[in-house]
């Protein structure tokens, strides 16, 4: 929570390592108000966490939400490309249901724009149905690489919305005056990290969280293992989060292996709630 009223929360990938019971517990703990949880893997080098309906791992989450009193809105992710089986998505909506969330995050990585689009808006009908919004995260280096993209594939899909991530705005050329010109009914959440003004070089034994391959592009392994928190680097954050609408959910998505190992989960958590709270304040004095 911070000093303005705001809350603001953690993304799983921040901690990707932490299983989903023990990160609600360490953000609880260290001020945040919500988590996004991680239950369905980005691809196939990624190990999931076994949180299926029914599951051991679920049931202890939930419990762990209860007694924390911590949100859970957000799941992720699913890549959406022209291969993704959306009826198979039905259980993962069905366990985000039961975690109380309300936003899905979905990667468009088909190229066939107009497809992606049709399929898209067929996802959206389905999660709907659980109360859960589909929202597209441009990213950089994917075929919906920048917001308009994101913009032009959810407004044919008859409900779903964008998520805005600081990092891949700025990299893919964006800015905070793109941000403040899109319909507000558009932008249900934003991811929060900072980075230095060019692509972070990330040292070289760096090793992403649950087997995610390192054999990416620049932008993508600095997404992965090297974002910084916020103050810590030179991207106009304040700026982003004034153009943002005031109902726009806010969560940290700031994976680093480095500050990550040399401060350990607690601090490095208390350290981003601490820097959070103080972009909030400069954003809204």
């Amino acid at each position: 929570m911070t000093g303005t009223g705001r809350p603001f929360g953690v993304d799983h990938l921040t901690m990707l390592d932490t299983s989903p019971p023990e990160l609600v517990g360490l953000a609880a703990a260290a001020g945040f108000a919500h988590v996004g949880l991680r239950i369905h893997p980005m691809d196939p080098t990624e190990r999931s966490w076994p949180m299926a309906p029914g599951s051991p791992m679920l049931a202890e989450t939930v419990a762990r939400r209860d007694d924390t009193g911590i949100r859970v809105p957000v799941i992720e992710v699913l890549l959406l490309d022209e291969h993704a089986d959306i009826a198979a998505v039905e259980p993962y909506l069905h366990a985000g249901a039961e975690l109380g969330a309300h936003l899905l995050y979905v990667v468009g990585q088909d190229p066939d724009l107009d497809r992606l689009a049709d399929r898209f808006a067929e996802l959206t009908r389905l999660a709907l149905t659980y109360r859960i919004r589909p929202v597209i995260e441009p990213m950089a280096y994917r075929p919906v690489r920048d917001l308009a993209t994101a913009v032009a594939v959810v407004s044919r899909s008859g409900g779903g919305g964008v998520l805005v991530d600081s990092l891949h705005l700025l990299r893919s050329g964006g800015t905070p005056a793109d941000v403040a010109a899109t319909d507000p009914a558009l932008l249900p959440v934003a991811q929060l990290c900072d980075a230095t003004a060019q692509v972070t070089t990330v040292r070289g034994d760096a090793i992403a969280a649950r087997g995610q391959s390192a054999d990416v592009p620049p932008l993508q392994w600095e997404a992965r293992v090297g974002r910084l928190l916020p103050g810590e680097g030179a991207l106009p954050l304040a700026d982003v989060v004034r153009a943002l609408p005031d109902q726009t959910l806010l969560a940290l998505e700031a994976p680093n292996f480095h500050a990550l190992r040399e401060r350990g989960a607690e601090g490095f958590l208390a350290e981003a709630a601490r820097r959070m709270t103080l972009l909030l304040e400069e954003a809204h004095p």
